[in-house]
């Protein structure tokens, strides 16, 4: 990303991986129906592009953590794999006083399991 002049915000970002996640499903032979989403800026305005992007496939774009359980379900799922992930990594810098006592962003530390 430093090496990358185009400016990106996280909107972009969230919205890209996304799009990214749903071009996906089909070549995993699963039927695509509905797709619910947590909303990253103007709900409306993603929920319509997303829409027209992929037709047939209905799209619910709110501010769906608090309201649906599978997205409250998928939040949870997807920090546990980031605490996961970062746990494991292995950093190509070094330093004595790099410690691993961090989380993926989200209040509450790590989750141990």
């Amino acid at each position: 990303m430093l090496k990358n002049r185009n400016k990106i915000n996280l909107n972009e970002i969230s919205h890209d991986s996304a799009i990214g996640l749903i071009n996906r499903v089909p070549n995993m032979r699963f039927l695509l129906t509905e797709v619910y989403l947590d909303s990253v800026g103007d709900a409306e305005k993603y929920r319509i592009e997303l829409s027209e992007r992929f037709p047939g496939i209905k799209f619910v774009v709110a501010k769906a953590d608090s309201l649906y359980p599978v997205v409250s379900g998928a939040s949870i799922v997807a920090k546990v794999t980031r605490d996961r992930a970062l746990r494991e990594w292995v950093f190509d810098e070094t330093a004595d006083n790099l410690h691993r006592n961090f989380g993926s962003g989200y209040p509450g530390g790590l989750v141990e399991r």
